[in-house]
């Protein structure tokens, strides 16, 4: 009976585990996509780093436009769920 106990502790653990690490691997995914926003700083870089990503040219146009932060802008459905918007670290 120990064990059987002992095996869905185990079992509740990882589960516990799965959704923390899930939790900070978007967390970490979004603050990267902060540093990149906010490496970029001028309208034009971001407007002309977008469209190298991908985007339309349109839609890019209005991504470097926006009044939102750059937090606001990492969490975006959009960009977050964008397989274009790879990271570009060099």
């Amino acid at each position: 009976m120990r064990h059987i106990y002992l095996g869905e502790q185990a079992y509740h653990w990882l589960t516990q585990s799965y959704t923390k690490l899930k939790k900070l691997d978007t967390w970490l995914r979004n603050r990267l996509r902060y540093c990149i926003w906010h490496d970029w700083k001028k309208l034009e870089r971001k407007r002309k780093n977008l469209i190298q990503l991908g985007i339309e040219a349109g839609q890019a146009y209005a991504w470097s436009r926006t009044r939102k932060g750059g937090w606001a802008v990492a969490q975006l459905r959009s960009t977050s769920r964008n397989p274009n918007f790879k990271y570009n670290l060099e």
